[in-house]
């Protein structure tokens, strides 16, 4: 198969560990994105470098003590053109008690993703700890959503815990609604955590990637490092889409980005938007000319069900046998198998699509 050519022309592949696919560009205002929402700032002056979403794409924490929250940029830590993903640096949001019941540390935690993406029904909305209510809502001024979902963790003593299950005993876990672009996380205790800080000080609730996050158990609810290694470990999943129109809307227009070999997805967002995906048999990026090109099974004998002679064609390849021969099923694929009969000769099989199709020749 030929190799894949992910950004345009002229344009940088990756910054520092992640790779930046075309619609998506590296730099602000440049020519290697499609347009401003879809650029990565690259900043060089972190070891290894580090890539961001641009404004007005933003992460807002405020701690309990403070007047002035803090404005931060949405770290990208990974990007997907078949599942049309953006992955992003999370944010959780804690409370801690000392022994008395007295906060040591409180913050709520904000995302603002507005433009092209929107929060994947892939994340969900946690919350560990003992006692502790958490609840997250929309960005009021910013989303024009209006809900408010949560879940309450309980536990009193840690043998009561169970690692694996978020079922409100030590974790809790609730879904958002679709088409969600921003979020405030907060917490809060019941009785400031008084009856149970011998395991369990803090608090923490965050939205993240479902897949991504194990609860521990009671080791969880001790471990000081538990927001370190989530961050690094759990991310949110944003949905990103081209637009905010149909793919019969866009087509035989500039905006129409489906290149050849591929075909138009439409969003099923309630905000519209569309992407593109290549044919089966085809590989590549959609979105950048030539379009997506021939995967060459035949090339790769661990890839294809064939044991008899293959031949590659456009978006498909065929499984034949020489003259004498007819298929065998074996080992989840086809091979030969010497004809006892000489009135039976000349099979060939075709795949398309996953599909057999068996022809005498």
């Amino acid at each position: 198969s030929q190799e894949t050519n992910n950004t345009k022309p002229g344009c940088p592949s990756k910054c520092g560990n992640l790779s930046v696919p075309y619609p998506f560009g590296i730099g602000s205002g440049s020519v290697c994105s499609i347009g401003p929402w879809y650029d990565i700032i690259c900043d060089t002056s972190q070891d290894p470098p580090k890539a961001f979403l641009p404004l007005p794409v933003f992460s807002y924490s405020q701690e309990y003590d403070s007047p002035n929250g803090t404005f931060s940029p949405v770290e990208v830590v990974g990007i997907s053109l078949t599942g049309g993903h953006v992955r992003i640096r999370n944010t959780i949001s804690s409370c801690c008690f000392d022994s008395s019941g007295g906060i040591t540390r409180f913050n709520a935690a904000d995302q603002v993703v507005a433009t092209c993406f929107t929060l994947s029904q892939l994340n969900k909305y946690y919350a560990i700890g003992c006692y502790d209510l958490a609840y997250i809502s929309p960005v009021r001024g910013i989303d024009d959503k209006h809900f408010r979902s949560g879940c309450v963790s309980v536990c009193s003593n840690p043998q009561d815990i169970i690692a694996g299950s978020c079922t409100g005993i030590g974790c809790c876990e609730t879904s958002l609604p679709k088409d969600v672009t921003t979020y405030l996380s907060t917490i809060g205790s019941f009785n400031n955590h008084t009856s149970i800080r011998s395991f369990s000080k803090c608090g923490y609730s965050f939205l993240g990637e479902q897949s991504s996050f194990k609860f521990r158990g009671a080791s969880d609810l001790s471990d000081l490092d538990f927001i370190k290694r989530t961050l690094e470990s759990v991310p949110v999943v944003l949905d990103w889409v081209i637009g905010n129109r149909s793919c019969d809307e866009y087509k035989n227009t500039s905006d129409y980005y489906c290149k050849s070999n591929s075909f138009c997805v439409d969003s099923e967002s309630g905000n519209g938007g569309y992407r593109c995906t290549c044919n089966n048999g085809y590989q590549g990026n959609p979105y950048l000319s030539p379009g997506c090109q021939d995967i060459d099974e035949c090339a790769d004998p661990k890839g294809n069900p064939c044991f008899g002679i293959c031949s590659n064609f456009p978006g498909h390849f065929n499984c034949s046998c020489p003259d004498g021969y007819e298929m065998e099923e074996r080992m989840g694929g086809v091979a030969p198998l010497e004809i006892q009969s000489p009135q039976r000769s000349g099979y060939h099989l075709e795949l398309y699509s996953g599909f057999y199709l068996y022809l005498l020749g």
